[in-house]
Parts: structure tokens; C-alpha cells; sequence
């Protein structure tokens, strides 16, 4: 992960450095990170919708594999062999989705790690990260954004929040708004692709149903208990992303329509099974 830790460091410097021509104002640290992850969902833009394209795919074809279920129901080794010919003839990887999330995985760590290492060390001291001086890192760690040092955190301790020149309870009202920020824009995120599945008929089985909720109101829960030992630089991050997810969804599932085999505009798709005709009948040409 150390080249792409300097890569991220490289652009975030750089970003900020092209700003500092227009203001040198504190806050510059702070919009050089949602600029920076804007970027970075950009380039990553086309794997988002190969990942998502995939996941509705597989989702088209759950009704036809529950199916394979009821046909089959002690047979399990021609489940997956029907299973399998399912997908070859709707031309459908079932591991496709996972190849985009992998490749995008170790950016978000990337951005994750080199934003959480801007802070102040155990004795107050400041260290050079991921080609960053000690003086750049200083700046970063103290630079504030609505009234709150990138480095703070609402977990942050009385020292801590003195070196780094920060009003306690400033740094307490604002970390905890953005953190429920955070966790509201992230259970809305969720739930749009949710209902959207739902409206369209390709809701999962009630067992997978179930353990989506709970992921859907479990995992916001767990980011906000998380979010308390985030600094500030990490909550921009996050708040950034996820309405970034939401607005990218919006879209997708505006081109989607509400036929619910149209995936992704002028791609291969899904296409549901010719009528059968009645008997002594022909389908017309």
C-alpha cells in the first residue's frame, strides 16, 4: 500500500497547492479532501456501474434460480448445474461484481489511511507521512474546516484538542453533526437501492431479506460508534462519499427506467422469456 499512500498524499498536496493560488485560507485543507474524493469516485466511476450493472443482473435471474429450487429440491449438484447454465445463457459471470470492489477497495484504504495518519503524535510532535514534511503534516493536522482541526476528533482528549488549538466544545457539536451526517447519508444510500430492487420485483428470499436490513441499519450504527475516533479529515471523507454514492445512484436508476430489464443504457442486459404461444399458434416474426 506504500506507493499508492504517496500517490494519494501527491494529489491531495497537489490539489491544495492549485487552491493556495486563490486563497490561503484554513479551510483549503478541508476542500482539498472532498476534492480529492470526488476525483477519485470519477476515475472509479466506470467499475461502480460494472459492479452494479452485475449485482442487477444476478438479481433478473433470482426468480428463475428459486425456481431450480422447488424443481430440483433434493438434488443440489443439478441445482448448480442448471444454475451455471443459467448464466451461460444469459451471459452472466456470477463473480463479476467482486472484481470491480477489489480493485477499488485498496484506493478507499489508500484514502482512508493517509487521512487518518495526518495528526499529531503521542508527544505533540509531527511526523513526515507518505512524502509529506512534518511541517506539511503540522498544517494539515491543524488546518480547521467549519471551526474543527482535520486532526480532531470527538474522542479526542483535552491535550490533544490544545495542541492542535481547538475549542472542546466546537470540536463536540460539529464531529457529532457530521457523524450523524454520516450515518444518514449512508443508511439513504442503502435504502434507494433497496427500495428500487423491491419496486422492481428482484427483492431477495425473506432469509437474505432479513439479513439485508439488518445490514441496512446495522452498518450505519457501527460507522457512527466508529466515527467518534475519526478526526475530522476522515468524517469529510466519508460525508463526501457517501452523498457522492447516493447522487451516482440516483442517476444509474434514472437511466434504468422502470423497465426492470433495462440495465445500464446501450449494454447487454437481461431480457425476459418469449411469450409461449398458444397451441397451433406462431409467434409473429
Amino acid at each position: 500500500m506504500g506507493p499508492l499512500y504517496t500517490a494519494v498524499a501527491w494529489i491531495i498536496d497537489t490539489i491544495h497547492s492549485g487552491l493556495s493560488h486563490i486563497t490561503d485560507a484554513s479551510w483549503t485543507w478541508g476542500l482539498s479532501i472532498i476534492l480529492l474524493t470526488v476525483l477519485m469516485r470519477i476515475v472509479l466511476f466506470p467499475l461502480f456501474m460494472k459492479q452494479i450493472r452485475s449485482q442487477r443482473e444476478m438479481q433478473l435471474l433470482q426468480p428463475k434460480i428459486a425456481a431450480l429450487k422447488e424443481q430440483y429440491p433434493d438434488d443440489k449438484a443439478k441445482q448448480n448445474e442448471m444454475q451455471m447454465q443459467i448464466f451461460k445463457e444469459h451471459g452472466v459471470n456470477p463473480f463479476a461484481g467482486c472484481l470491480p470492489l477489489l480493485i477499488q477497495l485498496p484506493v478507499f484504504l489508500a484514502l482512508f489511511g493517509v487521512l487518518h495518519k495526518f495528526t499529531v503524535g503521542k508527544n505533540g510532535e509531527y511526523h513526515g507521512y507518505a512524502g509529506l514534511s512534518a511541517s506539511t503534516v503540522k498544517e494539515i493536522a491543524q488546518s480547521k474546516f467549519l471551526g474543527v482541526p482535520l486532526a480532531a476528533a470527538f474522542k479526542s482528549s483535552k491535550k490533544t484538542l490544545l495542541e492542535l488549538h481547538a475549542n472542546p466544545h466546537t470540536v463536540h457539536t460539529v464531529t457529532l453533526i457530521v457523524i450523524l451526517l454520516m450515518m444518514a447519508t449512508g443508511l439513504l444510500s442503502s435504502w434507494q437501492m433497496m427500495s428500487n430492487n423491491k419496486a422492481r420485483g428482484t427483492q431477495s428470499s425473506g432469509g437474505q431479506d432479513g439479513a439485508q436490513k439488518a445490514l441496512l441499519y446495522g452498518i450505519p450504527l457501527i460507522f457512527g460508534w466508529l466515527g467518534l475516533g475519526f478526526p475530522m479529515g476522515v468524517l469529510i471523507y466519508w460525508v463526501t462519499t457517501n452523498f457522492w454514492t447516493l447522487g451516482q445512484q440516483s442517476v444509474m436508476l434514472k437511466r434504468m427506467g422502470n423497465d426492470p430489464e433495462a440495465l445500464i443504457a446501450g449494454g447487454p442486459g437481461i431480457r425476459p422469456d418469449p411469450p409461449t404461444p398458444p397451441a397451433g399458434e406462431l409467434l409473429p416474426e
